[in-house]
């Protein structure tokens, strides 16, 4: 196999810088004791 150690890797392949800035965290709800109780019930 001949290698050529003056070539450069081509970067084609890169993966997008903004695509992980597109993710939306919701909030996570704050509830009492009985609202919590009564969630999970349902």
């Amino acid at each position: 196999m001949d290698v050529n150690i003056t070539k450069e890797k081509k970067l084609t392949n890169m993966r997008a810088s903004a695509a992980d800035d597109t993710l939306q965290l919701v909030p996570p709800r704050q509830m009492s004791l009985e609202q919590a109780i009564e969630f999970k019930t349902r």
